[in-house]
């Protein structure tokens, strides 16, 4: 599409990289100015290497042999279905964010995500065939709601108080009356 009025322009990008995929190796980038040049580098292929602010205390190979299938998205949770000959980094096209974003393997908790490319996220997957699940859970969330249940239950518990006090006279004419 185009706005020649305004020179606008909408150009259909088809080289994009998959949601998640296997990079064959990392580069540890601490300076933020370093990584956005490095990021900005048309040497730079994503698709190959990830740039990570620290180091993975795991081994990361190349894998061989890998595949990445998405299969389950909404806002909250990015599911995929992955395979790797070694254990390697699978990088995630999903926004930063640690106070949210909670890494399954297999259905397992697991603590190590890794931020990347300046912006996005990764994790170290075990070699076979595994589930990898990024869900959005932050712990504030899990504890407002909580909160809010106790806090509506108080409210009821202290509505049925207050009407039987109001209405003891009643219910005791009614108990007498059996």
């Amino acid at each position: 599409n185009t706005d020649q009025k305004n020179n606008l322009f909408v150009y259909l990008f088809n080289n994009h990289l998959p949601r998640g995929f296997f990079v064959n190796d990392y580069v540890i980038i601490k300076d933020e100015i370093e990584r956005i040049k490095t990021i900005n580098n048309k040497e730079f292929d994503p698709g190959k290497t990830a740039i990570v602010e620290a180091e993975i205390p795991q081994q990361v190979n190349k894998p061989d042999s890998s595949y990445s299938r998405w299969v389950d998205f909404t806002p909250n949770l990015s599911k995929f279905e992955v395979y790797t000959d070694k254990q390697a980094l699978f990088v995630i096209s999903e926004v930063d964010y640690p106070p949210g974003w909670k890494y399954y393997l297999d259905g397992t908790l697991k603590d190590d995500i890794y931020k990347t490319d300046h912006a996005i996220q990764s994790v170290v997957v075990p070699e076979g065939k595994h589930t990898v699940e990024l869900r959005f859970e932050p712990d504030s969330f899990t504890q407002d709601l909580r909160l809010s249940y106790a806090s509506v239950s108080i409210i009821y518990i202290l509505i049925i108080i207050s009407l039987i006090i109001e209405n003891r006279n009643k219910i005791l004419s009614m108990i007498n009356k059996k």
